[in-house]
């Protein structure tokens, strides 16, 4: 040990005088919110609060320990039947490590380790020479710089909790552990930095060991002196509290505090409090540095760890005093929006909200009246009208008098007040009521109040207001009208006291229950904008002239209401755009140019569309005060922020008028329950985003386990997680929560559910999205969260999502299925071919039995018939005609049963063997008959293939044509052609003989044949047959038919002999 080095080094430090101190002590009041049972705390006695990484809260208690997500809490309570249960309900202390497991005392049973992935606590077990004492009641948990727990029980025993083991986490002593260190007796608190050590602390004594690092085993005592006795003559231990941020150790000694530099363990400042102020239960530190403590007069401090500066709280709830009524008793942490939770001894947990800090509130009193408060925006002069005295004079306003109020009584009537001129006297109208008509009154710097006639007749005068220069406005009425109507704008100076102009107004203004101008705005060109009861007026006073803007019902780029409450120049372009606000109808930016009005309400997502004030900021936003909070509005996103009096607000509902904008850039607004000014630079530079989870899922309203990891275990986390469901589930629920609990129902959500649509769904404060009927597949859903600060989780959360088909829509199901069709399909393939083989085999066994059976019979009876006939000679002419007769008919049917043959042979089934025996037939019969044939075939013809009946009717047709033509026609030449077009074949056979009347009965008035059957075939093959022939222009025949309209077992009925 260095001993005597460092007492030296800290005796300066322990003089009388500190190196420096702090005298001034600051009072700080604050307005708390309480979450109580009613809220779903187990118990009101709050010991200690926590926000684990994830965000949510703990809450230890009496009767268990509770986990909020900002919407419900889930409360953890011993069960003898579960031995993951927590080991018992009375929790006190609060840790969470590095690895994220949470560390809970229990009064009388030790210590639990909490595990969020498995929701299952773990008791510490102990070890060889751990006595009750260790853990009976502990009263410090922190880590140490290699990653262990120490703790220190009320009767100041110090041990660490091992837990690089893979059993249970183990309660040793720490010799046993770390047996090259010498350890204090009677520890009172313990803190580990950073830089690898420990820091102990007793009632005479500070100690660091050094556990991590080149100087492990290093270990430095420092001299303390005993603590001080507060006032209940108890003695509070000295404590320990790490700055992390300036890597300093604070040893906290009552009245005093030592600072000590972690990276070489030398002592370095010291501050020290001013009297009777003593730090006696050690609280937080927060983002600021600040040091959250309990005085020994039970009160919530907080000290400047740089500057000394000490702040009392002064803390209320609802009007109840925090400490006497609420006995509260310590702020325990800062969440992640910068709210300060404290406990209390029986009536639940108190929140400091992180803006309430940022709002200066303060009362009103309306039986005043008014303050008239003239202010500037972007070269604009206008003016607010408050209750009260602006806290601080920020303003310049002097100390209330009635000679600076609007409405109150002054010198015996009602003054309505008040204009400054450059003298110093102050201008109103001075009511009599119903004992005669008001008057233009100056108060002058004497406090005396004179009349002034204006000269105008018996119009009377309702308001003063202030114009460009040394002038002023009088709005005066119609002649001897006593009622607060305005018809006419008087100019007016007050150093001649004269009328220098007259300009009536385009309509008249009544008070009805507003004052008809609401907002005088005197532009830096030389007008006026006037808000009014009736729409919007602008007086150029150079040219006399009056513009209205004014709500037509049929123009939606018209003001959006005609009872105007407020004015502000854009902060971005003053020049040409002016912000208004009505009653009930949102707010509008009106461009000066155009007079075109772009409107913004609560269908853009304005909370309120009452908008009393509007003020700009430095920064481009602008702040509304409206009846549901006062809302900061940026125009640039058309976002906004919505602040209420759980945001430390006096109130709600705001007063039209009162607003007004501080030369320091600090706003003011007064509304029914008190006024609140405060620093938006402040307000703008709150908290980021926080983390979104989805915090449980519901089948059919039943919750379910679903958040599974890679190793198979539970967990509440929520990124990146799967959930598969069963095909029937018909209504899927999913929760989600963003991690601020500032105010809950504030924060704000949209979802998306990838595979079903892609569009963001806004689901404002509703933390609940239900899906019904959802089709088997994989889908993703997203969720994100806007908190109270109007910062999107942009990270968002999410979970897939898969709905199991049912079995007969599994992919093995529907794969056996195709497979089955497929082979039904091939075996009928199979069939078909077989029966189309079998076909064809029958088609060539006909053609080979017609050929030579009958064939060869028919041949050998025309041979017969021929050896007769020559045999019988001329001898019989009854005979020899018979011959000839014979002959010829077994010629025809011969070459009938040729084509049968022909067209029956499966060799023969192409397009090209059609051509060439049309070819055939038609070189043979034109040249017997001294004709020409010209056969013309398109390529792609030949490659066609026909059925057996198609080629035959084709063929039959075309060989009908071609012997007429050559029989009867007369022809010199027969033109035969094919062709195919639109995925038709035509067949054109034409001749330039003599042609025929196709209707005509035939001459030899037998009604041939040949027509008729060529019509029929043509239909049986589906296609047109078409016959053109004038007497003596020859004659056109067409046939035009689908090769794709196949008939293969089509009977053939012709035996080939068509005559005509």
């Amino acid at each position: 040990m260095l001993r005597p080095a460092h007492l030296l080094a800290c005796l300066p430090l322990l003089l009388p005088a500190p190196l420096w101190s702090q005298s001034a002590v600051d009072v700080e009041r604050g307005e708390l919110r309480r979450l109580t049972t009613d809220d779903g705390l187990p118990q009101g006695f709050v010991r200690d609060i926590l926000q684990d990484r994830q965000g949510h809260l703990w809450f230890s208690t009496k009767d268990g320990l509770a986990r909020s997500d900002g919407y419900t809490m889930t409360v953890f309570r011993h069960d003898d039947g579960d031995s993951t249960s927590i080991s018992g309900d009375h929790a006190t202390h609060l840790l969470e490590d590095g690895t994220g497991h949470l560390w809970v005392g229990i009064k009388g049973r030790g210590l639990d380790r909490y595990d969020p992935r498995r929701e299952r606590f773990t008791a510490v077990r102990y070890g060889e020479g751990i006595t009750p004492g260790h853990y009976v009641g502990i009263d410090v948990l922190t880590l140490g710089p290699d990653g262990q727990l120490w703790t220190v029980s009320e009767d100041k025993a110090l041990s660490v909790v091992v837990t690089d083991s893979a059993g249970p986490p183990v309660m040793r002593l720490p010799s046993h552990t770390y047996p090259e260190f010498t350890f204090p007796a009677q520890v009172t608190h313990a803190a580990g930095d950073q830089q690898g050590g420990l820091w102990l602390v007793t009632d005479r004594s500070l100690h660091r060991l050094v556990l991590v690092g080149a100087e492990r085993g290093m270990q430095h005592e420092f001299p303390l002196p005993l603590p001080t006795m507060d006032h209940d003559a108890r003695f509070h231990g000295h404590q320990l509290v790490l700055e992390p941020k300036r890597d300093r150790m604070w040893a906290l000694l009552s009245a005093f505090a030592i600072a000590f530099d972690v990276r070489t363990g030398s002592p370095i400042d010291t501050l020290h409090l001013p009297d009777p102020h003593q730090i006696h239960r050690l609280g937080t530190i927060d983002r600021e540095g600040m040091l959250w403590y309990e005085d020994k007069f039970e009160r919530s401090c907080r000290l400047s760890l740089k500057s000394g500066q000490v702040s009392v709280l002064d803390l209320r709830s609802d009007g109840n005093d925090a400490y006497a009524d609420l006995l509260l008793t310590r702020f325990h942490c800062q969440d992640d929006m910068g709210n300060l939770w404290a406990g209390t001894q029986g009536l639940g947990a108190l929140r400091l909200t992180w803006s309430s800090r940022l709002f200066t509130n303060w009362k009103t009193d309306p039986s005043r009246g008014y303050d008239v408060v003239h202010y500037e925006v972007a070269g604009h002069r206008q003016f607010g009208l408050f209750w009260s005295d602006l806290p601080g004079r920020e303003l310049g306003q002097q100390a209330k008098d009635r000679r600076n109020c609007f409405v109150c009584k002054h010198a015996g009537s009602e003054w309505l007040g008040a204009v400054k001129d450059d003298q110093g006297n102050t201008w109103g109208i001075m009511d009599h009521g119903d004992v005669r008509m008001p008057e233009l009154g100056c108060t002058q710097p004497d406090g005396r109040v004179v009349p002034v006639d204006l000269g105008i007749g018996g119009k009377p005068p309702h308001r003063v207001l202030p114009g460009h220069g040394r002038e002023l406005w009088v709005m005066v009425g119609p002649d001897h009208f006593p009622w607060d109507v305005h018809d006419e704008l008087v100019r007016f100076d007050p150093i001649t006291r004269k009328v220098t102009g007259r300009h009536p107004l385009p309509r008249r203004l009544v008070l009805h229950e507003y004052y008809t101008v609401a907002q005088w705005s005197l532009a830096p060109d030389g007008t006026i904008w006037m808000a009014t009861v009736d729409g919007l007026i602008h007086f150029d006073p150079a040219e006399g002239t009056f513009s209205e803007y004014r709500h037509d019902p049929t123009d939606a780029t018209s003001l959006p209401s005609n009872m105007i409450f407020s004015l502000c120049p854009d902060p971005t372009d003053p020049e040409n755009l002016l912000w208004v606000g009505t009653e009930g109808e949102g707010m509008a930016l009106l461009d000066k140019r155009t007079g075109a009005c772009q409107r913004y309400s609560s269908r853009q997502g304005l909370p309120n569309n009452v908008i009393y004030g509007i003020l700009p900021d430095r920064e481009g936003n602008l702040y509304l005060s409206t009846n549901v909070g006062l809302v900061r509005f940026d125009p640039r996103t058309g976002t906004s922020v919505l602040f209420t009096s759980e945001d430390g607000l006096p109130g709600n509902e705001f007063n039209r008028y009162s607003s007004a904008l501080g030369p320091d850039g600090r706003i003011h607004f007064e509304g029914m329950e008190g006024g609140v000014v405060f620093d938006p630079a402040a307000l703008n530079g709150a908290p980021g985003g926080s983390a979104t989870h989805i915090t449980g899922v519901l089948n059919m309203n039943t919750p379910l386990p679903v958040f599974v990891t890679e190793d198979g275990v539970w967990t509440n986390g929520s990124r990146g997680r799967e959930l598969t469901l069963p095909y029937d589930t018909r209504m899927l629920t999913l929760g989600f929560s963003v991690m601020d609990h500032t105010a809950p129902a504030k924060n704000q959500y949209r979802y998306r559910m990838s595979g079903l649509y892609e569009e963001w769904v806004r689901n404002g404060a509703s933390n609940r999205a239900t899906f019904t009927n959802l089709d088997p597949g994989h889908y993703t859903f997203q969720v994100q969260g806007r908190n109270s600060a109007g910062v999107w989780d942009q990270e968002g959360a999410s979970l897939s999502i898969v709905i199991t088909p049912p079995w007969w829509g599994t992919w093995w199901f529907r794969s056996l299925v195709v497979l089955a069709v497929a082979g039904l399909l091939y075996a009928f393939y199979r069939y078909r071919l077989a029966r189309a083989l079998e076909v064809v085999s029958v088609r060539d066994r006909i053609a080979r039995d017609l050929h030579d059976e009958i064939g060869s019979t028919l041949s050998s009876v025309a041979l017969y018939s021929t050896v007769a006939r020559n045999k019988a000679g001329d001898r019989v002419p009854e005979a020899n005609a018979m011959l000839d007769r014979i002959t010829e008919s077994t010629t025809e049917v011969m070459e009938a049963m040729n084509d049968i043959v022909w067209a029956v042979n499966s060799k023969n089934d192409d397009m090209a063997q059609v051509v060439q025996r049309m070819r055939a037939f038609g070189v043979a019969i034109t040249e017997a008959a001294g004709m020409q044939l010209k056969l013309e075939v398109e390529p792609g013809v030949q490659a066609l293939t026909l059925d057996m009946a198609q080629r035959r009717d084709l063929y039959l047709i075309f060989k009908e044509a071609v012997n007429n033509a050559v029989k009867y026609g007369q022809a010199g030449t027969v033109r035969v052609s094919l062709a195919r077009a639109a995925g038709r074949v035509q067949l054109v056979v034409e001749d330039d003989g003599v042609g025929f009347e196709p209707d005509a009965p035939s001459s030899n008035g037998t009604g041939g044949n040949g027509l008729p059957n060529m019509r029929r075939r043509a239909r049986e093959m589906g296609g047109e047959l078409t016959i053109a022939s004038v007497p003596g222009t020859g004659t056109r025949i067409s046939l035009r038919f689908d090769p794709r309209n196949r008939k293969s077992l089509d009977r053939m009925t012709s035996d080939g002999r068509d005559s005509t």
